[in-house]
């Protein structure tokens, strides 16, 4: 597989992103039925599991065997055990009308500035090098499958895509959390797609194993 063709596979893959948030931030107005939205929020939990999952589980799970499964039980255990704490910090956040973690943290600290911005500096030391890592890892994919030096080229394409995308269906509209709802079924196809390919390769692996 060429790089040129790896790009196409990946723009693609971005751009029905792209369709699928813009057509459903369009028709806000006229909500999905339930059970289809239901479906689609518990899809977009995968949203966890990304591009370094890959990586980093697969790895894990190599030279550790079930070391790895921890990291997907506890949020597991938190989702099953604890729907009422879940169903209060929802609460919560509607209540303070926050639209980030800041806000809210923030807002239990009597809205107080100072908190916002530490949280703020805390969230970005801890988020900016693990999305390093995320677009490290698509580098690397696109330069394994087409055998090209392109992961520096890739890295900054794909933060420029990634970070359109933010501005256009997250932070360019000031909304309360879980309001995005674009954002949410584009993650939701995401996350289906991540799920249909794992499937696949797995029974590849177990075939040939």
């Amino acid at each position: 597989m060429t790089s040129g063709f790896a790009a196409a596979l990946g723009l693609g893959m971005i751009a029905i992103l792209f369709l699928v948030a813009a057509a459903i931030d369009r028709h806000g107005s006229r909500r999905p039925r339930p059970a289809f939205r239901h479906l689609a929020y518990t899809l977009a939990l995968g949203v966890y599991c990304s591009s370094w999952t890959f990586y980093g589980a697969v790895g894990t799970a190599v030279r550790e065997g079930w070391n790895y499964l921890p990291i997907y039980v506890a949020p597991v255990v938190l989702l099953v055990a604890a729907p009422r704490f879940l169903t209060r910090l929802a609460q919560a956040v509607q209540q303070e009308r926050a639209s980030t973690i800041s806000d809210f943290i923030a807002a239990r600290f009597g809205h107080d500035p100072g908190v916002a911005r530490i949280v703020t500096v805390i969230a970005l030391c801890g988020t900016i090098p693990y999305i390093a890592l995320q677009l490290r890892s698509m580098g690397v994919a696109i330069q394994a499958l087409s055998g090209e030096a392109v992961v520096a080229p890739v890295m900054v394409a794909a933060a420029a895509l990634l970070s359109l995308f933010a501005i256009l269906f997250g932070a360019r509209r000031y909304e309360i959390a879980g309001r995005s709802e674009g954002l949410v079924f584009s993650i939701a196809l995401e996350s289906l797609i991540k799920l249909v390919a794992l499937t696949l390769v797995g029974g590849f692996a177990i075939h040939v194993l």
